[in-house]
């Protein structure tokens, strides 16, 4: 299999956080997107925090404990996690690739998509709160499972032999 190949394989492949490490150069672009999107999301958290916290706490929560499930069972199954959504136009950045009839990039997608939600956070917060929250709470719960997995992995792996 050649250079190519290989490359396109890396990136066509599942997202499975532990085999994260890029190929080529674009890494670097891809990690500056990765911030961009969870400044989003936190902007996004922060915003519906604020309209509606008991809303909020309670979606978050659900979220949470809904995202530490799906990596926990993921994780002890072995299995690659879904692929990230970011190909996937759905809601804001599918009403924006269907009314410019262009394909915009997951960075403008994502922009878009906090912008959406950012101005209908305040008319219709009995719905988009909780989405937030539920979605945003999910995140959070497979970040951390994810994050705790490999941080007890490397602990593990540093142990003296006895």
């Amino acid at each position: 299999m050649n250079n190519l190949a290989i490359h396109n394989q890396n990136h066509n492949a599942s997202y499975v956080y532990a085999s994260r490490n890029s190929c080529c150069n674009c890494q670097k672009e891809e990690k500056w997107i990765a911030n961009v999107h969870v400044i989003c999301r936190i902007a996004l958290g922060i915003f519906a925090a604020v309209i509606a916290p008991c809303s909020f706490a309670i979606s978050l929560s659900a979220g949470l404990i809904a995202g530490t499930s799906y990596a926990c069972l993921k994780l002890w199954q072995n299995q690659p996690f879904f692929p990230r959504g970011d190909s996937q136009p759905i809601c804001a950045q599918g009403y924006m690739d269907f009314l410019t009839g262009m394909r915009f990039p997951p960075l403008i997608g994502s922009l878009g998509t906090t912008a959406f939600f950012g101005a209908h956070l305040r008319h219709d917060p009995s719905f988009y709160v909780p989405f937030c929250g539920l979605f945003i709470g999910f995140w959070l719960g497979n970040e951390a499972t994810v994050a705790a997995k490999n941080l007890s992995g490397r602990l593990l792996e540093f142990r003296p032999i006895k």
